[in-house]
């Protein structure tokens, strides 16, 4: 036996390198996962970094018994990074594996199959899953193991790729998941240039480098995490320094390959690697240990600012795609003002968003009246303007005094909802620091917007709260604004859609009483703004979820009061005078250049306001859901979600999908219409009167007619089944966990049910029921998978076997698919369970009549969201029965 090993190690397949220094706990059990390796022509090479314990005795042991181990003993400690370059000097292997020696591999076949991959596709660098992460205690004993967020990445076999092509290797971030070519190495002159903080830029060289990858299913090794780590324990400046020599090393690379240029094939890389360095430099250990223990911070800083400068990174680069970007910090702009105020010098601005502080009144009007002369400084002025909001600005009280004159005039925009408020908004948010300059103040306070969805805003809506309760902080905020800015402010804006919807936001009139202030609105169709509120309150993610029908909504008395538009003009014309109040009509033909920014500019003669930059396409609310969708979302919003944020995320992630499914398909998205034609009507007739008093008292018209003719009303399209099943899933991701696991019964809400469940219950995990395709009454699964199995049992262990019997189709789909994938289609094909063309289809209309018809609407509905999830999970044996002959395509799993 000992003959043989010698003379493997002649000729190895695989070199496995690791880096030794205080891991006499742990390196023998590296090092005996390395030898039970079913592949046998390997060598291990442990490259003792002067450790001080007793792991060289140990591998000495280890060695005696083993040829294949060939210990290396360097005199002096270098770091891990230069400890893995004196192995490659001395490796033979046709491939390199570098692992851990407190990590350990997992499966005895792994370096067979891995290096197998390898060779089939010729591939420079093979990537392998990690197990999963160990987590042990200071005593050593395991307290659990959790998995890899990144590893959900890469669950597909891909035979031949590259990194420029493939974005999903930047989530491979650990260089100790692939397998190098060795000659490849060699040749490309790829080693680690920093004794810590090593691996990213050697990770990145060799990516940019290899010409075939391969991106493999295979477990490699269990990554341990302990106190004593280099990643876990006391940093100091030695560190800050070496981490910060890897990042310019990676920015070296990117500048080399070209990544600085905007239309460059590697600008998305380029992003992403700087975006998840931006991330771990100010809130991982690099910038609080810069603060603590070095003495010249600023030139750190500087080298930060000067990388990011020789790559053009600005904070609209900064992307949320790494997985450990916090995004809260990004939707409230810390990650820009980071990036922005490195970029123009200001390392002030940079302590106060990482440290999460407010700024000043002064502090902030002094950089928004300075005219940007740079693209970094107009960078700059664009993320303080995100970050500076709310809370975000500390109210202060000027010097001087703050009786001056002239006061300005305060415009008060109170929509009407879905009449464009939500694009003015954003026009103005977008705009403040230019708009500022001219003299124009849209106040950074007092504003409301959705935390996860910031695109969702109604602008200064929280004044309203404050004039009703006389709260004297937002008024007391403007007062001192206008003193530091010292007379250069002569309009104030002050814009939201809730001044139409709440009754008493009037009262703003009296708790700014000391402006002259007007009043601009514009009014819509009752018909056109009953169908699009009713869409935006049902599936916009409004505040109020809304589950009633548009009859049911629009009879409501808080809505009646909104369609009276005449009523809401008379209690703003009581506290500002009518003269003080200007009526613009929300129509194509109506607005000035058709347009409703343009209008609002010339309405309130702020001319300026035309020739700055325009919100994107998402900040203006454009509906993306046809009226099936809207139906369909209303019957879910009777349902339970986790909380509030999950229920916007649920629907912006239903909008989303559902625009993305339909585009892809070429199939038409025309805006939703959920009124009849005597509902829009009648709306018109109910309200003719006022609205001819609002056409002859506001707008002076001698015809009286207020709006003109209904535009054409839009087609509507069908649903797909597919739709439903996508909005299911969607749904199951954000279900509070009293229904996560269960199909959604859309019908009234089980009054026996409470959200308050006991803790135990809540922490149970269960099982969602699917629905999978094993053809006709399912042969595939009760006939074809015993006799595949006969066949895979001589191969597998009985573990594996049981995992195929239970679920052979997910089973052959993670198992088998990319090195048989035209034998694994042909045994488990997932097609149409509707049959081809959808032919069952034709049997819902008999099953509504037939399963549903005396039993109302909660099972018509969940027969209609999935019908044969419906008859698989009917009680009746009998029914069952005739459902599978109407259906006979899905297994229930």
């Amino acid at each position: 036996m000992k003959n043989k090993e010698a003379l493997s190690i002649n000729k190895p397949r695989v070199s496995v390198i690791l880096p030794v220094h205080g891991v006499e706990k742990y390196v023998e059990k590296c090092i005996n996962s390395i030898q039970k390796q079913s592949l046998r022509e390997i060598e291990i090479i442990p490259v003792n970094d002067a450790s001080p314990d007793r792991s060289q005795k140990i591998i000495d042991r280890l060695a005696a018994a083993d040829h294949r181990i060939k210990p290396l003993r360097l005199q002096e400690n270098v770091g891990q990074g230069f400890a893995r370059n004196e192995g490659l000097k001395v490796a033979k292997g046709d491939y390199i594996w570098f692992i851990d020696s407190d990590d350990w591999l997992v499966d005895p076949n792994f370096l067979a199959e891995i290096v197998a991959a390898a060779e089939e596709n010729g591939a420079d660098m093979t990537r392998a899953k990690k197990a999963g992460e160990a987590i042990f205690d200071d005593s050593d004993n395991l307290v659990k193991v959790k998995s890899d967020r990144t590893e959900e990445y890469f669950q597909e076999y891909v035979a031949k790729t590259d990194f420029k092509s493939n974005l999903n290797i930047l989530h491979s971030r650990h260089f100790c998941l692939w397998l190098y070519r060795r000659i490849f190495i060699e040749r490309n002159d790829i080693f680690f240039t920093t004794a810590q903080w090593e691996e990213r830029a050697f990770l990145l060289k060799a990516l940019l480098r290899a010409k075939i990858i391969t991106l493999t299913t295979s477990t490699c090794f269990m990554y341990r995490i302990r106190k004593n780590s280099t990643a876990r324990r006391g940093k100091n400046a030695l560190d800050v320094e070496r981490y910060l020599q890897n990042f310019e090393e990676v920015c070296t690379l990117l500048k080399v390959e070209g990544a600085d240029e905007r239309g460059s094939i590697l600008r998305e890389h380029l992003r992403f690697q700087l975006s998840h360095f931006i991330h771990w430099l100010f809130f991982g250990f690099w910038y609080q240990q810069l603060t603590k223990c070095v003495d010249s911070p600023r030139e750190y800083m500087e080298r930060v600012a000067s990388s990011l400068d020789s790559l053009d990174f600005l904070g609209a680069d900064f992307t949320e795609s790494p997985l450990p970007v916090n995004r809260k910090l990004l939707l409230s702009g810390a990650y820009g003002l980071i990036v922005s105020a490195l970029r123009a010098r200001k390392f002030d601005f940079v302590d106060i968003a990482v440290n999460r502080c407010a700024i000043s009144q002064g502090q902030l009007y002094y950089e928004f009246l300075t005219e940007p002369k740079s693209n970094s400084e107009r960078d700059f002025q664009k993320f303080l303007n995100q970050y500076a909001r709310n809370d975000k600005v500390k109210r202060q009280s000027p010097q001087e005094s703050s009786d001056f004159q002239p006061r300005p005039r305060v415009i008060i925009h109170i929509g009407a909802t879905k009449t464009g408020s939500t694009t003015i908004q954003h026009m103005l948010d977008k705009n403040r620091p230019a708009l500022l300059r001219g003299g124009v103040w849209v106040p950074e306070v007092g504003l409301f917007w959705q935390p996860t969805r910031p695109h969702k805003q109604a602008g200064h809506s929280k004044f309203t709260k404050a004039a009703v309760q006389n709260d004297p902080n937002l008024r007391e905020h403007i007062r001192n604004g206008l003193a530091l800015m010292q007379g250069r402010i002569h309009t104030v804006i002050l814009s939201s859609e809730a001044y139409f919807l709440q009754e008493s936001a009037c009262q703003l009139v009296d708790y700014l009483s000391e402006y002259e202030i007007k009043v601009l609105v514009y009014l819509r169709r009752q018909d056109e703004w009953a169908n699009s509120q009713y869409c935006e309150f049902v599936a916009g993610g409004a505040i109020g979820r809304l589950n009633l029908s548009i009859g049911d909504w629009i009879s409501q008395p808080n809505t009646r009061r909104r369609l009276n538009y005449l009523a809401t003009l008379k209690s703003w014309a009581e506290k500002v005078g009518r003269e003080n109040i200007q009526v613009r009509i929300y129509s194509d033909n109506s607005l000035y250049g058709g347009d409703i920014i343009s209008d609002f500019a010339k309405s309130i003669d702020i001319q300026g306001l035309v020739d700055l930059p325009r919100p994107e396409r998402k900040q203006r609310n454009d509906s993306r859901l046809i009226g099936g969708h809207i139906e369909i979302i209303r019957l879910y919003n009777k349902l339970e979600f986790r909380g509030r944020d999950d229920y916007f995320d649920f629907i912006e992630d239903v909008g989303e999908m559902l625009c993305n499914w339909r585009s892809e398909r070429g199939l038409p998205q025309p805006k939703p219409w959920m009124l009849t034609l005597e509902q829009a009507e009648s709306l018109m007739s109910d309200y003719s009167v006022t609205n001819m008093e609002i056409a002859r008292d506001y707008l002076s018209h001698e015809d009286t007619s207020l709006f003109e003719a209904r535009n054409v009303v839009p087609k509507q399209a069908p649903v797909f089944v597919e739709e439903i099943t996508l909005i299911e899933r969607v749904y199951q991701r954000y279900a509070s966990p009293s229904r996560r696991g269960r199909k959604a019964k859309l019908g009234p809400k089980d009054k026996s049910r409470t959200t308050h469940s006991k803790p135990k219950r809540e922490k149970m995990i269960v099982k969602r029921s699917r629905i999978v395709n094993y053809g006709l009454f399912g042969w595939r699964f009760w006939f074809l998978t015993p006799i595949v199995a006969v066949f895979y049992a001589r191969l597998s262990t009985p573990k594996r076997l049981h995992e195929f019997l239970s679920e052979p189709a997910e089973f052959s789909s993670q198992h088998w698919a990319f090195r048989r994938p035209r034998l694994c289609a042909l045994l488990y094909p997932q097609g149409n369970v509707m049959g081809p063309a959808g032919i069952f289809g034709m049997w819902i209309p008999v099953g509504r009549r037939l399963f549903c018809g005396r039993h109302g609407s909660d099972m018509l509905n969940s027969f209609e969201i999935d019908p044969i999830m419906f008859v698989r999970s009917m009680r009746g044996r009998t029914r069952r029965i005739v459902g599978r002959l109407m259906f006979p395509l899905g297994e229930l799993r």
